[in-house]
């Protein structure tokens, strides 16, 4: 339940403030759900993790945009 909260958390500090600029068409949003499969030293100690990564990227001038990424992971033992 409580990485549930945090996840819906994330997802909502992310995109609200981000909406009142996704009006403009300068602004791009995205949302996506991911499967992670680790390889190396990292595989030793998890099986997989699930990812949801957020993003929003504002255009500021046609050649220059600033973007913002966050990412929640949901590892297995």
């Amino acid at each position: 339940m409580k990485k549930l909260f945090i996840t819906l958390l994330v997802l909502i500090v992310g995109l609200v403030p981000v909406s009142i600029f996704a009006k403009d068409a300068n602004m791009a949003l995205s949302a996506g759900l991911g499967f992670v499969y680790p390889l190396g030293d990292m595989g030793d100690s998890i099986d997989y993790a699930i990812s949801v990564p957020v993003a929003a990227q504002y255009a500021v001038i046609p050649n220059v945009s600033v973007e913002f990424d966050a990412y929640y992971y949901l590892y297995t033992a």
